[in-house]
């Protein structure tokens, strides 16, 4: 029984959507956490930070391997409106930085009220989450872009 072709490049486009939707969340975690590595580099955080890189991995290659496969694809065949402006929303999302950015806010001040000095702690996290998040937008907008390089 062999299935719809346009139904299969619909479902592969929304795949493709869904896995896009939460991989700033993903890999900017994987940064935050690559960050903290470098400053406490206790087995707890590795264990995290491997299970969180192998899941983003997981995800880049989803949207890698479904770019590539609907590059041959029309645009009404994989929903082009839906897809469009679903990827475009994924790439203009913050994701995770306001957390990243309240969070070392707070501890900046506190550490900085007991203490009197600032930390720097707190900063190397967010520049890796914000690593890890602009390396997800890029590798979203080379999978919205994918399809205007197709012959």
């Amino acid at each position: 029984m062999s299935r719809n072709p346009a139904r299969v490049i619909a479902e592969k486009a929304g795949d493709r959507r869904v896995v896009a939707r939460g991989l700033p969340f993903d890999l900017a975690l994987v940064g935050a956490l690559g960050g903290l590595l470098v400053i406490v580099q206790e087995r707890p955080f590795w264990i995290a930070f491997t299970v969180v890189a192998f899941i983003s991995i997981l995800g880049v290659l989803t949207v890698i391997s479904t770019s590539r496969a609907l590059r041959a694809t029309k645009a009404e065949e994989r929903g082009k409106r839906s897809d469009d402006k679903a990827l475009a929303k994924v790439q203009r999302s913050l994701g995770c930085l306001p957390i990243l950015l309240i969070g070392a806010t707070a501890i900046s001040l506190v550490v900085h009220l007991r203490t009197g000095s600032w930390p720097w702690q707190p900063w190397v996290v967010v520049a890796g989450g914000l690593l890890g998040h602009l390396l997800a937008v890029g590798i979203i907008r080379w999978s919205r872009s994918v399809h205007e390089e197709a012959p």
